[in-house]
């Protein structure tokens, strides 16, 4: 006869429960919780577009903390290196050329300073011999009419220096024939064509018109003697070296032309030059 024993609620309760007394329900509701938690942060992340970061060897070993591998350099990065490599090398090659370049430059360009120099020191020797040439010999006359001085000249010798008048520039005009004079002084080279002692001056028109009186018809009345001093050189066209009353203006433009020259200069320039002899005036 088999008889049937009672089972407690207790019993019940360890039937349930896991090996060595612990109860399972517990775990359950811990693991139910995990996924509900895993399935919302799941959703929570699609529903706004996130992404799983990857995962790589390198953000492993940074959650563990571990030392990060040495890793080596892509080909890309070893390509942009040997690029630069030779960016350097051919720019250090350029420079280089440059340089070379430059030097041969600078060179041809001293070599054409030097043969411009021999040329130009060539024609100013020959400049030089034309100008020597050039310088008169014997005795000839050099007029500065600005500085209203005269040189009696021996070659390169100066053999004196005189104080002299020469033209005022001054412009004089008749009021009834409507004929003009400038009284300047001519500049050129002359030669010595007349010496004439104890001149007398045939006053020309001008010199009436100046002094507003009329002008004379008769030839004998136009003559004053003395006016033009002891002694008197012609150079043409009506000029002469002359003396003059007027020693005291000696040394301003104030002679309507001609060169005025004190006694003793005048009288040593015509005893001193011959017909031919030259006049430089300027």
């Amino acid at each position: 006869m088999i008889f049937a024993k009672a089972e407690s609620p207790r019993s019940a309760r360890n039937r349930r429960s896991l090996p060595g007394g612990r109860r399972v329900w517990p775990y359950v509701l811990i693991a139910l919780a995990i996924v509900v938690l895993v399935a919302g942060g799941t959703f929570w992340l699609l529903r706004d577009g996130h992404r799983f970061p990857a995962i790589t060897s390198q953000s492993i070993r940074a959650f563990l903390h571990l030392p990060s591998a040495v890793i080596s350099p892509s080909s890309q990065e070893v390509a942009a290196e040997k690029a630069g490599s030779s960016r350097n090398k051919k720019a250090s090659g350029k420079t280089v050329s440059q340089k070379k370049k430059t030097a041969v430059q600078t060179k041809v360009a001293e070599v054409q300073v030097s043969s411009n120099l021999e040329s130009l020191r060539a024609d100013n020797d020959e400049m030089t011999r034309e100008l020597q040439a050039m310088v008169p010999t014997g005795l000839f006359v050099v007029i500065n009419t600005a500085a209203n001085r005269v040189i009696l000249r021996n070659g390169d010798k100066v053999e004196a220096e005189m104080i002299a008048s020469c033209g005022s520039g001054n412009v004089l005009e008749d009021p009834k024939g409507g004929r003009r004079w400038t009284f300047d002084t001519p500049r050129g080279v002359f030669t010595v064509k007349t010496k004439v002692a104890d001149p007398v001056w045939i006053k020309p028109d001008w010199a009436f018109i100046e002094e507003g009186e009329p002008i004379p018809r008769n030839r004998a009345d136009r003559a004053e003697p003395g006016m033009m001093g002891d002694f008197a050189i012609g150079i043409g066209d009506g000029y002469y070296l002359h003396g003059t009353l007027y020693s005291r203006l000696l040394g301003r433009n104030v002679s309507h032309g001609c060169v005025r020259l004190g006694d003793a200069d005048i009288d040593r320039l015509y005893h001193a030059l011959n017909k031919g002899d030259r006049v430089y005036i300027f």
